[in-house]
């Protein structure tokens, strides 16, 4: 790999030490904003505040690091840093203070998987004892497939993700997409789940913090919310064995995976529209309320089946019966594929196909809507940043967008594709 170029982007001068790890952080000399740096490589300070990414650079011929928040680089050339082993000689050490994991059962573990790792951990805290070999290759795995959606992991301090808890994020998140590259064949005859799930998803944050409670606002009781569309942030009651039911519905009880399936959902209802047959457009939880919610449904063999309310859902994870929280439910279960379509009860059967058409009808719509109007994503990044003005507790969105911004698989070249293509009546 390179040595890459990067520059300080900061108002003040930052410091400068001679390993990753601070120790004082009075101590260091100064780097003025605008500096040139070469770019070396990079490693993890696990005992560093929410900024823990480290760069190595090249100063007056010697190694020195640096904060990386504070050096703006490239996203196509960040992805060709080397990780910069702290212990070579010792892997389980390298996981145990580089990456912050609390203990592990395995004596070694291949470089290359720890070095991939690595490149997600400036964002994130892990946690727990079940780290050996097997388990370490696959957190790369799903880190990389997240990567690949658009998605990152994020956690503002100790106490973080455990496997169990990243296996089911990813498990809600891979699911989605490939519920979701059926909507993106009806409305534009492509059978891609990570296209699909960038199309309405990305960029996206998914925040774990060591809370029962993530309202900040007010004293009624979060498990788990999404900010404006951009961040989901999960609280400790979202991971439970089983499954656990709502009040208003306990007929209808939700897993963990589709209690986390339903607050990404909240994301198409938070940032696009639909278009009707008569050209007007609406938000998805007023036209599903107006069109859909208690309207009959007629099937292909020509039966009309009755619909209301809960009809066709498997399971029900809303915490009102706000239109938008009924819609997302809607969402969530046509895109887990959760809908009762395969019941062995007919009548359930049919009311679950009706929904799961109902639902392919406004997910084609709100697909080719977002088509329609996108822009770039610099446009993206201003939205998120107008956002963050009124809520400056939404996460930082870079490291997200980053992810969907390189090359023919940025997010500004599929969508111009998918512009070219006609879209499906």
């Amino acid at each position: 790999m390179a040595d890459v170029q990067g520059i300080v982007q900061a108002d003040s001068p930052i410091k400068v030490r001679s390993g990753p790890h601070i120790v004082d952080a009075s101590t260091g000399t100064p780097l003025p904003p605008g500096t040139p740096v070469t770019i070396t490589g990079f490693a993890i300070d696990p005992r560093g505040d929410t900024f823990r990414h480290r760069y190595c650079v090249t100063l007056n011929g010697q190694p020195r690091w640096v904060t990386a928040q504070y050096i703006k680089v490239d996203p196509a050339d960040s992805l060709q840093i080397p990780y910069i082993f702290q212990f070579p000689n010792d892997m389980v050490r390298e996981l145990r203070e580089g990456l912050g994991i609390t203990a592990l059962t395995a004596s070694t573990t291949e470089a290359d998987d720890i070095q991939a790792i690595a490149r997600y951990m400036p964002n994130f805290f892990l946690r727990g004892n079940n780290w050996d070999a097997p388990q370490i290759s696959k957190l790369r795995g799903w880190l990389e497939q997240l990567y690949a959606y658009g998605v990152i992991l994020h956690s503002p301090g100790p106490g973080g993700w455990s496997l169990s808890e990243i296996e089911s994020a990813f498990t809600a998140v891979s699911t989605i997409a490939q519920g979701m590259a059926g909507f993106l064949h009806f409305a534009f005859g492509l059978d891609d789940p990570a296209l699909a799930f960038r199309l309405l998803y990305a960029p996206l944050i998914i925040t774990r913090v060591n809370r029962d409670n993530v309202n900040t606002m007010s004293d009624s009781v979060w498990f788990a919310k999404n900010v404006q569309g951009y961040e989901v942030v999960f609280g400790n009651r979202v991971f439970f064995p089983g499954k656990s039911p709502t009040r208003r519905y306990p007929q209808l009880p939700f897993t963990t995976v589709e209690l986390i399936a339903h607050e990404v959902s909240h994301v198409i209802n938070f940032r696009y529209q639909l278009t009707d047959n008569s050209g007007r457009d609406f938000s998805p939880d007023d036209f599903y309320m107006n069109t859909i919610n208690n309207a009959a449904y007629t099937l292909p063999d020509g039966r009309a089946v009755r619909l209301a309310g809960n009809s066709g859902f498997g399971f029900v994870a809303r915490s009102s019966d706000d239109p938008a929280e009924i819609v997302t439910d809607a969402i969530a279960n046509a895109a887990l594929g959760r809908m009762t379509f395969a019941n062995s009860v007919p009548a359930q059967s049919d009311m679950g196909t009706a929904r799961q058409m109902q639902l392919t009808d406004l997910l084609k719509r709100v697909m080719q809507w977002q088509v329609r109007h996108y822009v770039d994503l610099n446009t993206v990044k201003a939205k998120i940043d107008s956002i963050r003005l009124k809520n400056p507790q939404l996460a930082d969105m870079t490291p997200a967008l980053n992810a969907v911004t390189i090359g023919d698989a940025s997010l500004d070249a599929q969508m111009a594709t998918l512009k070219g293509m006609p879209p499906l009546a």
